[in-house]
């Protein structure tokens, strides 16, 4: 519950005084309330360096650009990326690796 305070304190911030914050009222936000990127996991054959990811927001548009990240670059990195779209390719044959993407008010998965 603090780490969902502290993320809609960042959000709300350059964009509503404390007060409204504090009742999540009078202001209007902007950007995905929720993302969704696909595939979900991958397990990637040993023939298979680069694949797809595409991310989708909820009821709410993408605020791009996006900020894609991996946990463990020794594994694999984010060659590339176009609006909802990036091409992850791996650099190591084992090891599982998190992706995570991060649109411009903040919503990530």
């Amino acid at each position: 519950m603090r780490k969902l305070i502290s993320r809609l304190a960042v959000v709300f911030a350059g964009a509503c005084a404390a007060v409204a914050v504090l009742s999540m009222s009078g202001c209007e936000e902007s950007g995905a309330d929720s993302l969704s990127v696909t595939p979900r996991y991958v397990a990637i054959d040993p023939n298979i360096t680069t694949f797809e990811l595409n991310v989708v927001g909820g009821t709410k548009a993408l605020s791009f650009p996006l900020e894609w990240s991996v946990a463990n670059s020794s594994l694999g990195r984010i060659v590339s990326n176009s609006g909802a779209w990036a091409v992850y390719s791996r650099t190591a044959t084992h090891g599982v690796n998190t992706v995570t993407v991060r649109d411009q008010y903040g919503a990530e998965v």
